[in-house]
């Protein structure tokens, strides 16, 4: 992920309201953007103040009716663009926002006991480095080693988890949504059908529904998360309506 990437990512998380870090993120950077956007919101204000000021002043120097209602429907456009602009955001980034908050990393060990090692020519290298990679933090570099193991390999599964994992860290939450798409089509467990709903809630996709409420009513690990995040999508839909 570029560098604009992963600020867009950070203002995006911070523009939402989150005083927090992301997973993986370095606080210094995040302190950093966070005083930078801060800064121009500051500046913003000023110059919308000092642009009303000079606009009340020439609006008396000439025809005051006049120039009073340009300046008011000028300060409602813009009002009205504002608001315009926030619904749209909250709407597009509602599900991503519930998603940073309810994802965590996924840990090399998950599915991993499904998996029994082997020995296998350079597949073995490519899921060696990508494991390594991956521990290291190192997750964009992980994708490339991942993205080689071939279908037969008998850890293929454990490495498309990882690296839908990888995507959804390096937000490239369609990759991350088919990878595990193909994966739970073979093997719909507990596990991949959690990681699949977050991967489609980060991407504002409505389909994650239908496996958040499948794994809300059966016993699993993911059942209290689960009915949570129902109850937060449930209550946008709401405010949506109202």
């Amino acid at each position: 992920m570029s560098t604009d990437q992963k600020r867009a990512v950070i203002w995006r998380h911070i523009l939402a309201g989150h005083s927090t870090p992301l997973p993986d993120m370095d606080p210094q950077t995040w302190k950093e953007e966070e005083l930078l956007i801060k800064g121009i919101q500051l500046t913003a204000e000023q110059l919308t103040r000092q642009r009303i000021a000079k606009a009340i002043t020439s609006a008396n120097r000439q025809q005051r009716t006049k120039n009073r209602r340009i300046v008011i429907l000028s300060i409602a456009a813009a009002i009205s663009l504002l608001v315009i602009l926030i619904f749209n955001f909250q709407d597009t980034t509602n599900y991503h926002q519930l998603a940073i908050a309810s994802y965590s990393v996924a840990p090399t060990t998950l599915l991993q006991k499904n998996n029994q090692f082997k020995s296998f020519d350079k597949n073995k290298e490519y899921y060696l480095k990508g494991i390594e990679l991956y521990t290291k933090k190192e997750y964009n570099k992980s994708i490339v080693f991942f993205s080689k193991i071939d279908k037969e390999n008998p850890n293929y599964e454990h490495a498309r988890f990882l690296l839908a994992n990888a995507y959804i860290i390096n937000d490239e939450h369609k990759k991350a949504i088919r990878e595990l798409e193909t994966i739970y089509a073979a093997n719909n467990t507990a596990t991949i059908k959690w990681y699949l709903a977050i991967a489609l809630a980060f991407d504002n996709n409505n389909k994650c529904l239908p496996l958040l409420n499948d794994l809300s009513k059966t016993k699993n690990l993911y059942q209290k998360e689960a009915k949570t995040l129902i109850k937060q999508i449930t209550k946008i839909k709401n405010k949506k309506i109202l």
